[in-house]
Formats: C-alpha cells, sequence, structure tokens
C-alpha cells in the first residue's frame, strides 16, 4: 500500500536538480557494480494549499482558485528521507537524508509562482523505496533538537515516523511557535512534513509515480492551521471590529509526520474523515490560551460583506470531548458575548472559516422531534440583533422521525415599516429570492427522500413565524446533514424586484448518532 495524503488541492512546489552521478571504487562508491543496476528518480516536493472549509460542523469546501499568501508557501530549506525496504525483514530503514544546505545540492527556488522543485535520486533497481519530506524546520520552537536528529539519521538507522530519537534515545516531538510568529518575523516559515511515499524501482522508472502510475508529488502538510473571519454587515450604517478572539487554542507536543488516525486505513487530510478524528498528539497534552485575531481595527461598511478581514494561524488543538471553540467579538454597538461555534478540533493545515453577521434582525428557532426533543442542544436558540451572529445551530438525535425547526423573526430596530416573511408565491418574479432551504449535505440519505442540491421552497401564513420540516432516517451508523435556511424578508405589499427585502441565511447541522454504537 503506498502511503500518501489524499486531498484535492495542491498549491505549491520547490524545484532543483539533484542529480546522483555512478560511483566507483576510487570514488567511495559502491563497488564493482554495473550502471544499469541504478536509475534516477525524479521526484517533485509539494507544498500543500490551504483547503477551504467551513467550520468543523460543515461540509469541506475545496476551493481551487483559492491563492496562499506568498509565506504560506515559502520553503526556506528542505529535507528528503530516503528509505530503502530491506529484503529479508520488510522493513524500511534509512538510506540517506538529502539537506538542501548542503553545498552539493541546489537550495530552493521561491522566484516562481509555486515555488516548484524537482529532485533527482538516484536509486537501485529492484529495491523498494519509501521517501519522506520536510521543509522550514527552523520555524519550530525546538528546531534545533529536531534538525539534529534528522541530520543525524545515518546508513541501515530503521525509521518511525511517530518516533524521532534524540542523541540519548529520547523520542523528539514537534513544538510550534506562537502563532503570531508566522511567517511574519523574517525567519520563522511555516514548518512542514509530509506522509510517506512508496515506489518499487523497475528497469523503466524515471519518476515518482501514485498506484495508478501517474506522476506523483510529494505533498508537504504545514504544521499549523489557520482561520479567517468574514462579517457581512446588514445594517444601514458602518461599525468597526476592534477586537476578536478564539479560545480555547492548545500549546503542547505534536507528531512531527502526519499521523494514521487508524494503522494505515485512514488519513490525517482524507476528506471523507475530515469532520471524525480529531488530531492525535505527543505526550504532552498541553496547556489551553487564547488567540487575538485583531491588531488594528477593522472598518465595515453599511450594506457590506467582507471575506477573510481578519486571520490567525492556529495549533492542532482537541479540548474536553470536542467541546466547541468559542469566539468573542468587539463591534461598534454590539454586545461582546462570547459565541461558540460548532468547531470541535483543528488540525495542521486546516483552515477555518468563520462567517459572521451584523443584522438588525432578531432570529429565534425552535427544534422538536415527534417521537422525543433532540439531544445536545437547548429547546430553543436565539439570535439577539444586539450580537454578531454566528447564524449556525447544531442539532444531534439518536431517534429517526420527523424534526421540526419553527424560527421567529423580529425587526427590533424597525427597519421595515410592516414586515413579512417572504414566500413564493403561484405566480413569483424569477429575479427575486425567497425563504426556501437548500440540502447541501446529507450522508447516507439520513435525510428522508432529499439528496444534495435539492431546494425546499417554505410557506407561511403571513405572520413571522414559520416552519421547516425534515425527515431522519434509522441508520445504523452516525450520519449528518447540513441545511442553509435562507430567510428573507420583506415590505408587505411591496413585490417587485426593486422591493424593500432582506435576505439572511443559517446554517442547520444535523447529526444522527445509532444510540446502539
Amino acid at each position: 500500500m503506498k502511503y500518501k495524503q489524499i486531498w484535492k488541492t495542491a498549491a505549491s512546489c520547490l524545484v532543483a536538480a539533484l542529480m546522483f552521478p555512478s560511483c566507483s571504487d576510487d570514488e567511495g562508491g559502491r563497488g564493482d557494480v554495473q550502471d544499469d543496476r541504478y536509475r534516477t528518480l525524479m521526484i517533485t516536493l509539494n507544498s500543500l494549499g490551504s483547503p477551504e472549509m467551513g467550520t468543523r460542523a460543515e461540509n469541506d469546501v475545496v476551493n481551487p482558485d483559492y491563492d496562499d499568501e506568498f509565506d504560506e508557501h515559502f520553503i526556506s530549506r528542505y529535507w528528503l528521507l530516503v528509505l530503502k525496504q530491506d529484503a529479508e525483514s520488510k522493513k524500511f530503514k534509512v538510506d540517506r537524508v538529502i539537506d538542501s544546505e548542503d553545498p552539493e545540492y541546489i537550495v530552493p527556488d521561491n522566484t516562481n509562482d509555486n515555488s516548484e522543485t524537482e529532485l533527482g535520486v538516484e536509486v537501485e533497481v529492484g529495491q523498494t523505496y519509501r521517501f519522506y519530506a520536510l521543509a522550514n524546520l527552523d520555524g519550530l520552537a525546538n528546531g534545533d533538537d529536531v534538525i539534529a536528529a534528522i541530520n543525524a539519521l545515518k546508513a541501515g538507522d530503521p525509521f518511525y515516523p511517530t518516533k524521532i530519537l534524540s542523541a540519548t534515545d529520547q523520542t523528539i516531538y514537534a513544538t510550534v511557535k506562537d502563532m503570531s510568529k508566522y511567517p511574519k518575523d523574517g525567519q520563522s516559515y511555516i514548518p512542514m512534513t509530509s506522509y510517506g511515499y512508496d515506489e518499487t524501482i523497475t528497469s523503466s522508472t524515471t519518476r515518482l509515480t501514485d498506484d495508478e502510475g501517474k506522476p506523483e508529488s510529494i505533498a508537504l502538510i504545514r504544521l499549523v492551521g489557520k482561520a479567517t473571519v468574514s462579517i457581512d454587515n446588514l445594517t444601514g450604517k458602518a461599525v468597526k471590529l476592534s477586537s476578536l478572539t478564539m479560545q480555547p487554542m492548545r500549546k503542547g507536543d505534536i507528531f512531527l509526520f502526519p499521523y494514521d488516525v487508524a494503522a494505515d486505513t485512514r488519513y490525517l487530510l482524507d476528506e471523507e474523515m475530515s469532520e471524525i478524528y480529531p488530531p492525535a498528539f505527543g505526550e504532552s497534552k498541553g496547556e489551553p490560551y487564547d488567540i487575538e485575531f485583531v491588531e488594528n481595527e477593522v472598518s465595515i461598511p453599511a450594506n457590506t460583506k467582507k471575506e477573510d478581514i481578519v486571520y490567525s494561524y492556529l495549533p492542532e488543538t482537541s479540548w474536553d470531548d470536542n467541546a466547541d471553540l468559542t469566539v468573542t467579538s468587539k463591534v461598534t454597538d454590539r454586545n461582546p458575548y462570547p459565541q461558540s461555534i460548532h468547531t470541535s478540533f483543528v488540525r495542521r493545515n486546516d483552515w477555518i472559516r468563520i462567517p459572521m453577521q451584523i443584522t438588525p434582525i432578531t432570529a429565534e428557532f425552535t427544534v422538536k422531534q415527534e417521537h422525543m426533543p433532540i439531544g445536545g442542544i437547548p429547546a430553543e436558540i436565539g439570535f439577539p440583533a444586539y450580537e454578531v451572529n454566528i447564524p449556525i445551530i447544531s442539532c444531534t438525535t439518536d431517534h429517526a422521525g420527523k424534526v421540526t425547526i419553527t424560527y421567529t423573526i423580529k425587526d427590533e430596530e424597525k427597519l421595515f415599516t410592516s414586515p413579512t416573511i417572504s414566500y413564493r408565491p403561484a405566480e413569483f418574479d424569477p429575479t427575486a429570492e425567497y425563504t426556501h432551504a437548500t440540502i447541501l449535505k446529507n450522508d447516507n440519505d439520513v435525510l428522508y427522500e432529499l439528496t444534495e442540491g435539492d431546494e425546499i421552497y417554505l410557506s407561511g401564513d403571513g405572520t413571522l413565524t414559520g416552519t421547516l420540516e425534515l425527515t431522519v432516517q434509522e441508520l445504523a451508523n452516525t450520519s449528518s446533514a447540513q441545511v442553509q435556511l435562507l430567510i428573507v424578508i420583506a415590505e408587505s405589499g411591496e413585490t417587485g424586484p426593486d422591493s424593500k427585502r432582506l435576505a439572511i441565511p443559517y446554517t442547520i447541522n444535523l447529526t444522527y448518532k445509532n444510540k446502539e454504537n
């Protein structure tokens, strides 16, 4: 089986040409061997891009058009560990360590668009090799120790990715620096490591290939995550964001290489597993701390949405049985009340996107189930107008059956003279939005008779209260669904594209857990 990271987005690479010429006995080489026993294997190292995702409760959305910051894919120094499989034990042992700082090798070239670099490595026909890549290890708090341990590896040494040993045979884990150090202090570029990639060398082998024989690149994965915040100011006046804090973060040891969560079957960045498995850590659990996002006050004009206006790098984190993270913000005329977002853990290379709204509208939701109340949430969820909303409603149930979500809207700041929830009439204006629900995710068809992409147009009785009904199927395994509920508020009696309307999206995450499992 090939050990490799499974992911769809790759944003940057490093290119050099490392050629290992054949050696003679006089040159301290392999002795009297035939040159046709050896080949030069071309390997591309690839710094993985940040995958775009919502909060952990939402499904992952890969955005191939997203460009990383230049410093986020910058390679200041790289290492390639070349391992060879022992014929008898079938275990991989160190063959050599390639360090880009050695004079005989070309340093990474970060001048091209994606810092692309290709390595030529001499390998022996008939042998099976495994390759691990590392970069920017001096960006670790204990970088000197890790670099010394890597460069001390010599031919014939056994190698275990989760157990890098120091000179005194003590296990060395990675410790990241304070997040504010990346990468703006001029020297702490983000450290990266890869999974292992296997290749059996034949007489025709020229490049590292995947299981289907296609050219393969070794993906370098950042050891830190990232969070960005977008704010949609739906009010009629400008506001200022002066503070935003996320907690609890984790400070402590992590594994240097990405870990397989269940041996040989699941991968750290496998999209399908991303919502299920939290990070695994070294011996130290670490201590919790807060991260302050905003260095300078940010202005958001009236009726304007600003995407990714503030960001911070994040350590891998997991606390208290997947306790949600909390965001506290200070915005003009808003209550700085801590608000929980359903992001139970952050792993290396995650990009957590946090949507926030400033709205004059108050929304209250009640979630009920036909057979019993849904567990894990309060009976009512409110989004007061004076808060900066993170409009995500998370529900968990262990019973199948009908789920009724009731929503009530209040215009406490009198944005409308006579507000009403706008539903699609029999004869409707195709240019206008109407209140409806969109199925964004439906694992294992947990929502009965619905598929991803389905739109459910709702109806109402002219009041500011409405309902959305969903039916949950009984399944053997834990499954989740995600629904976006777009509530459109309009002025009573006004129609057409020029009528006064306000559309507010809410995300509903519904998880079914079979109580027998």
